[in-house]
C-alpha cells in the first residue's frame, strides 16, 4: 500500500512530520507493555504502520509471496490491526468452512463504514453479525436461492436479448465490451429490486451507477486507504483521493441516484403501475419487519454486487476469448452436442462444459483477489495457535486459485479440471469467498454467467480487432489489471469483435424473442415509459407462465415481511385458533384451514382429468384451476400445477417455497376474501392471458366426498423404504420371538433398522387388498412349504413420511439438520403383512413377498409445517448414538392413532360398523424422521422428491397400544374378540370381507380446530386362484 502524493498531500507534510513523531514515540511506549495477540509466523513490519507499506500495488500477490514463506496462515500487522491471512483452500476449509460459526462476522473499516456508509446503512456483504444482519441476510438468501433464481430466467434471458441486440448493431467493429455486460448485470439487479431497467447502454444514469459504484468499491477494498489502519490519517483535511472530502462526495452521489430509484418506483406504486419486486413489495406492506436502514442495505447490496464481480468476470473473459478461439470453438462445438445447432435452453445447464468455463474464468481471472474480510465471533485455533475473539481474517481467493495441490496445473486456464471426478463436491472458487457468509448472489451470478456465455458463443465468434494497435492489449490477470488496489479486479482497456456466426439467425432469433418478451417485466428509467404494452396473444400461454407472474423469489423476501399474523411458522395458538376459513366445517374437522393438506384426483370417472388440489373441510381447492386465474399465488410458477398431474415437480421445490406458497392459500381461503365456493375461471381470466377459452367455467372448488371425486396417489413415488423404529413395537415383537431376554436386536439401539419396499404396489386409501398367495408352512413342524393363500394376515400402524427438495446426488449425504428442509409431510400408512408367508421366507435377506402386495397410504399429504404445533420430546437414546445421527432438537410430533376393524360378519353400514382395537402415538417411534433420512443418505444413496419413509409399526406401551395383530394375538395363540352388532367375534389375523381403517387427529392447545391425517382405509378381498 503507498499514498499517492499530490499538492494537497504536500501541503500537509509538516502535519504528518510532527504527528508521525510523536506517534512513533507513543508507539514505542506502547509496545514495552503490549505483547501480540496472535503468535503467527509473518513478516516483521515497521513502528506503528506494520506491513502496510510493504504491500505494493498488488496487496493480494504480496500475500502470496509471503505464503510460501511464512506458510498458508500467517499473521501481518496493519496499522495497530492484526490480520490472520488464509492462502489455501485446505486452511479456508479447517478455518472458514468447519469453523464457519466462528467465522462469520465482518470487521468495520474506518473509510466504507463510517463514511460512506454513514447516510445508506451497511451493504449485507460488510455488515457484522448481529440481528440486523441476519434478517437482512436471510431476506437476501430467500430472493437468491437456486429456487428463486430459476425464476430469474425471464429477466436474464430479457437481458441476454438486449446483450445480443448491442452487439449484433456493432456489425463486426471492433468495440470496449466494458459498458455492455455492466448493463447486462445491473439491469438483472434493478429488475429485481426495483422493477426498472436501463435501456441503453449510454444512458447517463448507467454511467453514473457504473463510476461511482466502482469508487464505492474501492472504498471497501482492505487494501486501498490509509485512514482504515492509520487513525492520524482520519484528521488530516484532506488525503488524495482515498481522503474523506472525496468519500463524501462519493456517498452523495451515490444517495442521489439510489434517492432516484426509490422515488420512481413509489411513484409507479402510488400510480398502480408497478410490477413485483422486493422494494414494492415492502413498501407496500404497512407492517414489514425490515427497517428503512435494512431495506436501503438490501437495496445498495442488489445494485453493487453484480457490479463488483459479475461483470468484470464477463470482461476480463471476453478479452481472453478472442485470444484463444480453441475455447471458443470447443465450447460452441459442446453446445452443439447438447442442442444440435438450436438456441440453447436457459431453464437447464445442460452443456457441462459451458459451467466449466465460467467456473474457470472465475478462477483464473480472481475478479475479487481479496474476497470480502471476516471477523471472528469467538476463539479458535490453528495448528494448535490461539485466534482469538475479534480477529480480522483475509481470504486470499487469489492465492487459493493458485494453489497447486487444489488445482494443478494452476496457471494454464484449463475448463476440463472441473469436470474431473470427484470435482463436483469441492468448492469450485472462491471470488465469492467462503464459509457461512458466501456471497448471497452466488446462484444468481453463476446462472447469468452460463446464459450469457451460451448465447454470445452461440451467435459470435470473438475476434480481435483488425487494427494491429489494440490487438496487443495485456489480458494477464497478474499484469493486465487497471486497479490492483481495487475490491474488485478490472482489466485494462481493450476492444475486441463480435462477429456473427450467422446474421439471418441472429436477426430472426431477436425477431422472436422481442415477440416473446412483448410483454416486459420493468418500467423504462430512461424514457419512464411503462414496459407493459402489447400483448401478443399467440404467445399468451408462454407469458402466463413465465411473466405475468411476479418471480417467486419477490415473494420470498416478502415472506420475510408479511404481517405475522399471515405467517404459518410464526403463529401463536389464539391466532391460529381465530382463523376463520370462507369454507364451513365442524371445527373437529382434520381438514381446517390450519391444516391444508395436499393431493392429486380426478373426476366425473375421467383418469386423465387428474390433478393437483388442497383438501378444505369437505371440498378440494382446484388448484389446476386456481392456476388459470388471478387469485393464484404469485409466488410460484403456474405451471407446476397447470400441467402436472402430480405434486412431484411442488414437492422438488425448497422449503422456502412451501412455506410461502401455504400462506398464501392461508390467506386466500380466510375470510374475508375475493373467493367464494362457487368461484369460477372467469372471461377475465382469458384477457389477461393466463387461461384459455375452453377454461371458462371451471369450478374451483371440487366436493371432496362426492362420488364421482376419485383420490389419487398424490405424487408419483421413486422409492419406498419402511422402517422399524418404534422400540415398544420392536421389544413386543422380539419377546414373542426370542423372549424377553434378547427381545431386542444388538444393532437396534445403534441405528434405524429398514428394508427397501416396492413402491409400486403402493395405492391410495379405499383400494382393496386381495389376499396374497405364497410359500407357507402347513402346520407346526413342518420343514417343506405348501403354496396357499395367506392365513395369518395383518396389518402394521404407520405413519409415512414424503421427501422434498431438490435431488441428492450420488455421494451426499445430509445430516439430520439438514434432513428437516427434506421432510414435505406425512400421511397414514397400512405395511399389510403376510406373517406366516414372512415367518418362512425372510431369513436370510429380510421380507420380500409378505410385503410386496400392498401398501396403503392416506390421500392427502399434511404438511409437516401443520404438525408442528404438537411437537414433543422424542427418546432418550441409550447408549448415545453415533455422531451423525445426533439429531439436536430430538423432537417427535404428538398425533393420536386409532385403528378400527370392521369384521366382515358386522351388517352395520358406515361408521357404526368399527371398532375401535389400537390407541397409539407417532411420538412412539425411538428414531426422528431427521434421522431416518440422515441413516438412508450415510452410503451416498441418492434421494428424490416423493420418496416415501415409513416409520414402521408404532405401538404404544400397554395392551391398548399394540400396532398390529401378529402383538394383540400373540403371534395368533390368543385370540381376542371384537363386538359388533350380531356380538362378539374372535379374531387372531384378518378374515376376507375385513375393513381396517386407520385414523390420525390432534386437537389444538384451544380447542378450536384439530388437524387430522385423514384416514388410511383396506377391505381385504378373496385370494386371486394360482
Amino acid at each position: 500500500m503507498r499514498f499517492e502524493l499530490s499538492s494537497e498531500n504536500l501541503a500537509n507534510v509538516p502535519h504528518v512530520a510532527w504527528l508521525g513523531l510523536a506517534l512513533f514515540v507513543a508507539h514505542c511506549l506502547y509496545s514495552l507493555t503490549k505483547r501480540p495477540k496472535i503468535n503467527l509466523p509473518g513478516p516483521r513490519g515497521w513502528p506503528y504502520v506494520g506491513n502496510l507499506f510493504q504491500l505494493g500495488e498488488d496487496a493480494a500477490q504480496t500475500y502470496y509471496k509471503w505464503s510460501k514463506q511464512y506458510g498458508p496462515v500467517y499473521k501481518v500487522k496493519l496499522g495497530e490491526r492484526e490480520v490472520v491471512i488464509v492462502n489455501s483452500a485446505q486452511a479456508s476449509k479447517e478455518l472458514l468452512t468447519d469453523l464457519g460459526s466462528i467465522y462469520i462476522s465482518r470487521p468495520l473499516f474506518y473509510t466504507f463504514h463510517t463514511v460512506v456508509s454513514s447516510t445508506a446503512g451497511y451493504t449485507i456483504g460488510t455488515s457484522p453479525w448481529d440481528e440486523s444482519c441476519k434478517r437482512k441476510r436471510r431476506a437476501a438468501a430467500t430472493a437468491l436461492n437456486r429456487v428463486a433464481v430459476q425464476s430469474y430466467v425471464p429477466i436474464i434471458d430479457r437481458e441476454t436479448l438486449s446483450l445480443v441486440e448491442d452487439l449484433y448493431s456493432a456489425k463486426g467493429k471492433a468495440i470496449a465490451p466494458f459498458a455492455y455486460f455492466q448493463r447486462l448485470a445491473l439491469n438483472v439487479s434493478l429488475v429485481v429490486t426495483y422493477g426498472s431497467r436501463l435501456d441503453k447502454v449510454g444512458d447517463e444514469l448507467l454511467e453514473e451507477i457504473v463510476e461511482v459504484e466502482t469508487h464505492v468499491a474501492n472504498f471497501r477494498s482492505v487494501s486501498n486507504s490509509p485512514a482504515d489502519y492509520l487513525p492520524i490519517v482520519r484528521y488530516l483535511p484532506n488525503f488524495g483521493r482515498n481522503g474523506k472530502a472525496f468519500a463524501s462526495s462519493i456517498r452523495s452521489r451515490r444517495d442521489v441516484y439510489m434517492k432516484r430509484l426509490l422515488d420512481d418506483l413509489r411513484d409507479r406504486v402510488q400510480a398502480g403501475t408497478d410490477i413485483p419486486c422486493i422494494t414494492g413489495n415492502i413498501l407496500k406492506d404497512p407492517e414489514a419487519k425490515l427497517t428503512d436502514l435494512e431495506l436501503s442495505s438490501i437495496c445498495l447490496s442488489m445494485v453493487s454486487a453484480g457490479l463488483d464481480t459479475l461483470a468484470n468476470t464477463f470482461i476480463w473473459s471476453m478479452g481472453f476469448l478472442a485470444k484463444r478461439p480453441d475455447i471458443q470453438e470447443k465450447a460452441y462445438n459442446e453446445m452443439y452436442k447438447v442442442y444440435k445447432g438450436e438456441i440453447p435452453s436457459s431453464e437447464e445447464e445442460t452443456v457441462e462444459y459451458i459451467t466449466a468455463l465460467h467456473k474457470e474464468c472465475s478462477r483464473y481471472f480472481s475478479v475479487l483477489k481479496l474476497a470480502l474480510p471476516k471477523a471472528t465471533l469467538g476463539d479458535s485455533k490453528y495448528k494448535g495457535v490461539d485466534i482469538p475473539s475479534g480477529t480480522t481474517v483475509f481470504l486470499n481467493a487469489w492465492a487459493i486459485h493458485h494453489d497447486e495441490e487444489r488445482y494443478g496445473d494452476v496457471e494454464n486456464f484449463r475448463p476440463e479440471r472441473f469436470l474431473e471426478a470427484g470435482e463436483e463436491n469441492k468448492q469450485a472458487h472462491y471470488s465469492f469467498g467462503a464459509g457461512r457468509r458466501m456471497c448471497a448472489g452466488v446462484h444468481l451470478a453463476n446462472r447469468e454467467l452460463y446464459i450469457a456465455f451460451c448465447k454470445v458463443i452461440h451467435f459470435f465468434k470473438i475476434e480481435l480487432s483488425q487494427d494491429p494497435a489494440e490487438q496487443e492489449y495485456d489480458i494477464n490477470p497478474a499484469t493486465g489489471c487497471a486497479n490492483p488496489k481495487g475490491l474488485s479486479s478490472t482489466p485494462k482497456p481493450f476492444k475486441v469483435r463480435f462477429v456473427p456466426r450467422d446474421p439471418a439467425t441472429i436477426e430472426q432469433w431477436i425477431e422472436n424473442e422481442k415477440s416473446r418478451t412483448e410483454l416486459q417485466m420493468a418500467t423504462s428509467l430512461s424514457n419512464k415509459t411503462p414496459l407493459l404494452a402489447g400483448k401478443s396473444k399467440q404467445h399468451l400461454r408462454s407469458f402466463s407462465t413465465h411473466l405475468a407472474r411476479p418471480p417467486s423469489s419477490y415473494i420470498h423476501v416478502l415472506y420475510l415481511a408479511l404481517p405475522s399474523n399471515l405467517l404459518w411458522s410464526e403463529l401463536d395458538a389464539d391466532t391460529l385458533a381465530a382463523m376463520k376459513c370462507i369454507v364451513d366445517y365442524p371445527k373437529d374437522h382434520p381438514f381446517p384451514i390450519q391444516n391444508l393438506p395436499y393431493g392429486s384426483f380426478y373426476t366425473a370417472g375421467d383418469a386423465s382429468s387428474q390433478r393437483c388440489g388442497v383438501a378444505i373441510g369437505d371440498y378440494i381447492l382446484d388448484l389446476q384451476a386456481l392456476s388459470y386465474t388471478s387469485h393464484f399465488p404469485p409466488d410460484l410458477d403456474r405451471d407446476v400445477f397447470a400441467v402436472q398431474p402430480t405434486l412431484n415437480a411442488f414437492m422438488g421445490l425448497e422449503k422456502q417455497a412451501w412455506l410461502q406458497f401455504r400462506s398464501s392459500l392461508q390467506q386466500l381461503l380466510s375470510q374475508p376474501s375475493e373467493l367464494s365456493l362457487d368461484a369460477t375461471v372467469t372471461a377475465a381470466d382469458v384477457e389477461t392471458g393466463i387461461a384459455l377459452p375452453e377454461h371458462i367455467g371451471r369450478r374451483l372448488f371440487v366436493d371432496r366426498l362426492a362420488q364421482d371425486t376419485v383420490p389419487c396417489l398424490p405424487c408419483r413415488i421413486g422409492d419406498y423404504t419402511d422402517f422399524y423404529s418404534s422400540l415398544e413395537h420392536a421389544y413386543n415383537c422380539g419377546v414373542l420371538i426370542r423372549g424377553k431376554e434378547n427381545a431386542l436386536q444388538p444393532n437396534w439401539r445403534h441405528l434405524p433398522v429398514a428394508y427397501h419396499g416396492r413402491a409400486s404396489s403402493i395405492v391410495p386409501s379405499g383400494t382393496p387388498i386381495h389376499r396374497p398367495v405364497g410359500q407357507i408352512l402347513d402346520k407346526p413342524g413342518d420343514t417343506a412349504p405348501i403354496i396357499a393363500p395367506c392365513r395369518r394376515l395383518d396389518f402394521e400402524l404407520e405413519v409415512g413420511f414424503f421427501l422434498g427438495g431438490p435431488p441428492t446426488k450420488l455421494g451426499q449425504r445430509l445430516s439430520p439438520a439438514e434432513a428437516a428442509d427434506r421432510v414435505f409431510g406425512a400421511v397414514l400408512l397400512n405395511d399389510w403383512s403376510a406373517r406366516d408367508i414372512q415367518t418362512w421366507e425372510y431369513v436370510p435377506l429380510g421380507p420380500f413377498l409378505s410385503k410386496n402386495f400392498a401398501t396403503t397410504i392416506s390421500p392427502w399429504i399434511v404438511p409437516v409445517h401443520a404438525l408442528e404445533e404438537f411437537t414433543c420430546a422424542g427418546y432418550d437414546h441409550q447408549p448415545p448414538l453415533q455422531p451423525y445421527l445426533e439429531d439436536g432438537s430430538n423432537t417427535n410430533f404428538d398425533i393420536p392413532l386409532t385403528v378400527a376393524l370392521r369384521p366382515c360378519e358386522s351388517d352395520e353400514a358406515g361408521e357404526a360398523g368399527y371398532r375401535v382395537i389400537s390407541h397409539s402415538s407417532l411420538r412412539h417411534t425411538y428414531y426422528t424422521v431427521r434421522q431416518m433420512i440422515a441413516h438412508h443418505s450415510t452410503t451416498g444413496c441418492p434421494l428424490h422428491p416423493g420418496d416415501l419413509l415409513g416409520t414402521g409399526t408404532l405401538s404404544a406401551p400397554g395392551t391398548e397400544g399394540y400396532g398390529s395383530l401378529l402383538e394383540m394375538s400373540h403371534m395368533g395363540r390368543q385370540p381376542f374378540g371384537v363386538q359388533s352388532a350380531s356380538g362378539e367375534v374372535q379374531r387372531t389375523f384378518l378374515n376376507d370381507g375385513d375393513t381396517v381403517k386407520m385414523s390420525g387427529k390432534a386437537v389444538s392447545q384451544t380447542g378450536e380446530y384439530a388437524i387430522g391425517l385423514g384416514e388410511c382405509v383396506g377391505t381385504i378381498l378373496p385370494a386371486i386362484p394360482m
